[in-house]
């Protein structure tokens, strides 16, 4: 996705901002940057502030605001680089409503997107009673393995709804965003049958290489995901 000369400007004026507030150098935000094992130049940097970039890599500004202590989601939106989908609800404590608890299992890695299922985190998160159902539960999402540029996205730090009596039909699951376990492990990804009945589990982000299923028998759905939420205090 290319950003047009306004949004450049203003994504350019943002970061500037942000590492002035935190009396950064170039040289200080690059060691930073290989701390988090991203090769980035300082001149890299400097284009982006200056709106010389039209195509800004999305890990590289996700680690930029974790440095400046910035909102990674509200920049993105600001800036028209992301949006969030019309299936994530922001949740906000001080808004009284009408509730439900279910249980938090094991959080998804930074890379691949691995669960562990047999930690739970919370047996009591708090979600709208609208949401609830008998079985459903949630994972904490970690990583930017389903982050994708300009399009659906389960965001870094977000919280995922999954309902295991969605997966009762294995036909109504192709292109659907599930907690699955092969081979022992477990991961929250889409599920895409192509016509050679090619089974993959598939990360929205490009950069994070595909599942190919080899031995179907031992693929399990966990549940489908069915709604993400997001809290304000976790977006840094």
């Amino acid at each position: 996705m290319k950003l047009n000369n306004d949004q450049m400007i203003k994504l350019g004026e943002l970061l500037k901002s942000g590492r002035s507030n935190k009396n950064l150098t170039l040289e200080q935000v690059k060691i930073k940057l290989d701390y988090l094992n991203l090769k980035i130049s300082k001149s890299d940097v400097q284009r982006l502030e200056n709106a010389e970039r039209k195509v800004p890599n999305a890990i590289l500004l996700k680690s930029l605001c974790k440095i400046y202590d910035l909102d990674v989601i509200k920049m993105f939106n600001d800036i028209g680089y992301l949006s969030i989908p019309s299936n994530v609800k922001r949740i906000n404590s001080k808004v009284a409503t009408e509730s439900a608890t279910v249980p938090m299992y094991g959080s998804a890695s930074a890379g691949p997107g691995y669960i562990n299922l047999s930690n739970m985190i919370d047996e009591e998160y708090v979600i709208p009673l609208e949401d609830y159902a008998e079985g459903r539960f949630v994972v904490k999402v970690e990583g930017d393995s389903m982050t994708r540029i300009g399009g659906k996205s389960i965001f870094d730090g977000s919280v995922a709804l999954v309902d295991p009596s969605l997966c009762e039909d294995p036909k109504e699951l192709n292109k659907k965003v599930c907690v699955f376990t092969y081979n022992e492990e477990t991961f929250i990804k889409q599920l895409l049958i192509d016509s050679q009945n090619i089974i993959q589990l598939i990360s929205f982000n490009p950069d994070v290489p595909a599942i190919i299923i080899l031995q179907s028998e031992n693929l399990t759905c966990e549940g489908r995901v069915i709604k993400t939420y997001h809290e304000e205090t976790w977006c840094k």
